[in-house]
């Protein structure tokens, strides 16, 4: 079987057409033909593996294909459910549950060590992937649009608003992307401080910085952080709107199915480029092709 085979070859068997940073990592023969990230105990920054399974797998340093992630709280090992606060208002376990599961991906990304100083991987290095969702989020989603809907009669409460779902999906997870799932690069290794931010080469993104050079301000979080100054809107990163669809051009596939594991309602599965594959990329913005 040639699974793999390009994997294995000398960069002078490729021809000049092959992308400058696939010629240098095969001529690199200290690139790991495969290296794995593997959370065994429980932490405050990614939950643990709840299986035989590795987060993350990298393949010659520049392409890493996570594990289905879903709405764990890492301290518990618990799903995310809404507990009545402010930034939960009006957003359903299963919507919580998925910003969640991105929140936990890009930890994972944050904690892969990409060589050369370079701060792990963000989820705007994502090539791709696939969004889970179980029935129960499609239940929840259509008991609270009954209950919305009160009992005035219109609508038929038998409807399925399947294009509901998909939208608040793709609108949840399209932030998540343009935010890093609110994860700042470094912070898993340590490398998000005052002083690394004063380096410009270590990859931490400086916008996470006040003027003093304080991480988030000072607060605990970048949310309660942009939402006390005033420059995110409360529960934004659950309640997202349609608008956000336009910060990530990801390519996503959305899928529906009967259940999932720990009876969670919601999961991502990525491919990514590690930070400095991505780096040397070249990015092509296609026209969406619309079918008749």
């Amino acid at each position: 079987c040639d699974s793999g085979r390009y994997l294995r070859t000398d960069a002078k068997d490729e021809d000049s057409t092959t992308d400058s940073f696939l010629q240098r990592a095969m001529a690199n023969h200290h690139h790991p033909l495969r290296k794995v990230l593997h959370v065994q105990s429980l932490s405050t920054w990614a939950p643990v593996c709840i299986g035989p399974y590795s987060q993350a797998n990298v393949l010659r340093s520049s392409l890493v294909f996570l594990a289905g992630m879903i709405g764990l709280i890492p301290e518990t090992m618990r799903l995310i459910q809404s507990d009545g606060d402010d930034y939960a208002e009006g957003a359903n376990d299963w919507e919580l549950e998925l910003h969640q599961s991105w929140r936990n991906a890009a930890s994972v990304l944050d904690g892969l060590d990409d060589g050369g100083g370079v701060a792990g991987g963000k989820l705007e290095d994502c090539l791709g992937g696939l969004v889970y969702l179980s029935l129960g989020a499609l239940e929840e989603l259509s008991l609270s649009s009954v209950k919305g809907r009160g009992n005035g009669g219109g609508a038929n409460d038998n409807d399925i608003p399947w294009e509901e779902l998909w939208s608040r999906a793709n609108s949840i997870s399209r932030h998540a992307v343009s935010c890093n799932g609110g994860v700042v690069m470094g912070k898993v290794d340590g490398l998000s401080s005052s002083e690394s931010n004063s380096n410009s080469n270590d990859g931490i993104d400086p916008t996470l910085y006040d003027e003093d050079g304080m991480l988030y301000g000072g607060y605990e979080d970048e949310e309660t952080w942009r939402e006390i100054s005033g420059s995110l809107p409360a529960t934004a990163t659950v309640t997202a709107t349609a608008n956000d669809a336009s910060e990530s051009e990801t390519p996503l596939l959305a899928v529906c199915l009967a259940e999932l594991p720990m009876k969670a309602k919601a999961e991502v599965e990525l491919i990514c480029a590690s930070r400095r594959a991505a780096s040397c990329l070249r990015v092509v913005t296609s026209t969406p092709c619309v079918q008749s």
